[in-house]
């Protein structure tokens, strides 16, 4: 498979599909920093539940969660919903990283302080608004690219993205804010 974005081989496996920055709190609520901890579940159209564990989830924690254990067949299928195995490169999963920790960097903080009641409105200079598109066109390109959940975008729209993307991402902070 090639990396929908570069066009090198798409080697990168636990690609997320949402930035795990904006799902963490929904997944590992528990947790201030980063693990495979992580504990979903979800309602399918037919009224069955689907759930995902973790790695480091230990078995008493699952059992308390199921009231049971895992059987075999859940373990082969523990496959994480949010993430996603050979969409990209490494390369462009480190330049999407990038763009996700400037977006942490630069906007965040402005809404939080808009959440937290020290600011009533929320505002943008260029650059910011200009990341905060990238960031978002980033997110929108691979809910498409993946079909995540059934969503579909048209061709011409993955297209669009995908060339302001190549356009706006690189390794180099500096530059994807020159972009």
């Amino acid at each position: 498979m090639t990396c929908k974005l570069c066009n090198n081989p798409a080697d990168q496996d636990n690609s997320h599909i949402i930035p795990f920055s904006l799902i963490k709190s929904m997944v590992t609520p528990d947790e201030k920093k980063r693990t495979e901890k992580d504990v979903t579940f979800d309602l399918t159209s037919t009224g069955a539940v689907q759930f995902y564990f973790g790695r480091e989830l230990i078995g008493d924690k699952i059992e308390e969660l199921l009231g049971r254990e895992m059987t075999e067949k859940e373990i082969e299928q523990n496959d994480n919903p949010f993430t996603i195995d050979n969409l990209i490169c490494t390369t462009c999963e480190k330049k999407l990283g990038r763009l996700e920790s400037l977006y942490a960097k630069s906007i965040v903080p402005k809404v939080s302080q808009l959440n937290g009641g020290a600011s009533s409105s929320l505002e943008l200079d260029e650059t910011d608004s200009l990341l905060l598109k990238a960031f978002f066109y980033s997110i929108v390109w691979r809910l498409g690219e993946s079909k995540y959940n059934n969503y579909i975008l048209h061709e011409s729209i993955l297209s669009k993205l995908s060339t302001i993307l190549k356009n706006v991402l690189s390794l180099d902070e500096i530059e994807i804010v020159a972009n």
